[in-house]
């Protein structure tokens, strides 16, 4: 009717989608992708209606918390904004932990992360922290690290191929806060100039203490070239930069950067299409003075796909279905 209005009073019901996934061997980074994929589900809500003659109707909501592409320069990250990011622990000679270095779930068994944060003077990391975004002191948060791989070609104190692999003791079930990354990045979001973000718990600038609270900073992919011409003669990179390795600098000012203790951490891209889900670019690495302009480097993803798949998925065999948890 003309200038009158109608209120619509309706019931709504939660569903939970169970997702199920199929082996996608002939897709294009199918099976690094699944993981992620099954545990990014939305929540499905039946509306009904309390009027005669509508019939109830279906809603689709992430079930996220989305990624504000905006550490040196960073800003605190959101409860479950980086369901992946995991936190490397080691044993000081006091018996505490020392929380060093940053990791990607990127299964429910295995997290991603720098080699020189698992063939280093401390040792392999003995324990992980997974969805938090403040570090917990408290033992009923640690998981207890299983074994761990380092890429076979890595070869110290050079920093090429510096990637290693952490697996758990015990799986890890999905949550709102835990889920694993995508490793296949899909080529339209990686472009020159691209804006990717880094997280970690690491030193806030040079010489400075590192942070309690999980950070966010945005950065921008910088081109090859370029990349080079910083790090044409570095000790530790004596080669200059590999194809598996690039940079990354400041997006809006010279203070943003990664810095030690973000080491093995990641940076990522969010799906378009899905605000859940998000894809692993890159490992942070290795740098030069935290925050002072120059582009910092990560190891790239796609070159080791079929060494860790060797390593976390042997059999392709993704046929299960798992329930996606609150």
């Amino acid at each position: 009717m003309h200038g009158s209005k109608i209120l619509l009073m309706f019931i709504i019901f939660d569903i939970w989608t169970t997702c199920c996934y199929q082996d996608t061997n002939n897709q294009e980074g199918g099976a690094f992708n699944e993981e992620c994929r099954q545990s990014s589900s939305s929540r499905q809500t039946f509306a009904m209606p309390l009027l005669p003659g509508i019939f109830p109707f279906r809603l689709k909501t992430e079930q996220c918390t989305r990624s504000n592409p905006l550490i040196v320069g960073g800003t605190t990250a959101e409860p479950g904004e980086f369901p992946h990011m995991a936190a490397l622990g080691y044993q000081s000679e006091d018996g505490e932990i020392e929380w060093l270095c940053g990791g990607s779930l990127i299964s429910s068994r295995f997290i991603i992360t720098a080699a020189h944060c698992v063939k280093s003077r401390r040792g392999a990391p003995q324990w992980a922290q997974i969805g938090l975004v403040r570090l917990q002191n408290s033992t009923e948060y640690n998981r207890k690290v299983e074994s761990t791989w380092v890429y076979p070609d890595y070869d110290p104190p050079a920093v090429y191929n510096d990637i290693a692999l952490v697996k758990l003791e015990q799986t890890v079930i999905p949550k709102s806060n835990i889920r694993p990354i995508c490793l296949s990045v899909p080529e339209e979001l990686i472009t020159p100039d691209s804006k990717v973000f880094a997280t970690g718990w690491g030193r806030i600038g040079y010489g400075l203490a590192s942070s309690q609270m999980l950070l966010k900073v945005p950065l921008k992919m910088v081109e090859d070239e370029k990349c080079k011409t910083y790090y044409s003669a570095d000790r530790f990179l004596p080669d200059g930069i590999s194809d598996r390795q690039f940079c990354a600098g400041p997006y809006d000012h010279d203070s943003q950067d990664t810095c030690q203790g973000d080491s093995g951490g990641p940076v990522q891209v969010t799906s378009k299409e899905n605000q859940c889900i998000q894809f692993l670019v890159g490992i942070t690495s290795f740098g030069k003075y935290c925050g002072s302009g120059t582009p910092g480097v990560y190891m790239k993803i796609s070159p080791f796909l079929p060494w860790i798949k060797s390593i976390v998925w042997p059999s392709k065999q993704f046929t299960r279905s798992i329930k996606y948890l609150t």
